[in-house]
């Protein structure tokens, strides 16, 4: 024990900085880039995301071609996930595309807190929403949902939809 206090005492300083980054990154979250490494297309596989970490609550998504540099896909898994922004940000010509399975029943599968543009699909972006609930929200977006020039959603799903479509934003 006393050894362990010494260590303490003497490295007072590093164990600060060193657990406020922790803290920071927790709280504060971070940009998750897709890779697609792993070759498999799934959300809930390490391996296909920046720094081989599954994204948490506080982090935005980004979906471009700065990794993975082909047209891919990507498949929501079936529990509840939560994040803060999901960018969908194709390079010229490509196409990526993001679905939330109809095997997922899950109320609300997704949920995007913001602040900001909760999700936004850009030219050659698609969201496809094939939500297998037959009522209520699949898709719960805090703030707000913007669809550019190019982009698309698709609405294959018997849950609601009135309150994302309020949150459009032209």
């Amino acid at each position: 024990m006393y050894l362990l206090r010494e260590f303490v005492k003497r490295n007072e300083l590093y164990l600060f900085f060193a657990a406020s980054f922790l803290i920071f990154n927790q709280a504060f979250g971070s940009t998750k880039t897709w890779t697609g490494l792993a070759g498999d297309g799934q959300w809930a596989t390490a391996a296909n995301w920046s720094g081989g970490v599954l994204p948490v609550a506080v982090d935005d998504i980004l979906l471009d071609n700065s990794s993975a540099i082909a047209n891919y896909a990507v498949i929501l898994p079936n529990v509840a996930i939560v994040v803060k922004s999901i960018t969908i940000n194709p390079d010229p010509g490509r196409t990526i595309q993001l679905t939330l399975p109809n095997s997922n029943i899950t109320e609300p599968a997704l949920t995007i807190t913001g602040p900001g543009y909760g999700l936004l699909i850009n030219d050659g972006g698609i969201f496809e929403n094939a939500s297998g609930l037959t009522s209520g929200e699949s898709l719960v977006i805090g703030d707000s949902l913007r669809i550019n020039n190019g982009g698309r959603y698709i609405h294959r799903t018997k849950a609601s939809h009135a309150i994302n479509i309020a949150r459009l934003l032209s």
